[in-house]
């Protein structure tokens, strides 16, 4: 999927492991230097992208639970901001994410 904002873009890559890889590949407007884009890949036997997703969605159950183990709520904010994605989508419009 790829996300558009007012200074850059997100685009994450890869359906699973059997079909490759996955990246993730950022790019941050700067009107003072030429657009450079950053590339991050993970490699489909490295384990720690499913540890990292695992640890979100634990986040998530125990923020729901009433259970924070952490000081900040950005499982939350992450996941707003997908469902901002999807509503973009379904108006065919830009929505603002703050």
């Amino acid at each position: 999927f790829h996300i558009n904002f007012e200074s850059g873009y997100v685009k994450v890559i890869g359906l699973g492991p059997s079909y490759g890889g996955h990246s993730v590949e950022y790019l941050r407007r700067d009107f003072r230097a030429p657009f450079k884009k950053s590339v991050i890949t993970y490699n489909p036997t490295d384990i720690s992208f499913f540890n990292e997703w695992s640890e979100f969605k634990k986040e998530i159950n125990d923020f729901k639970n009433g259970k924070r183990s952490v000081n900040d709520i950005a499982p939350i904010k992450a996941l707003e901001v997908v469902e901002k994605a999807y509503k973009s989508s379904a108006l065919n419009k830009s929505i603002k994410l703050c």
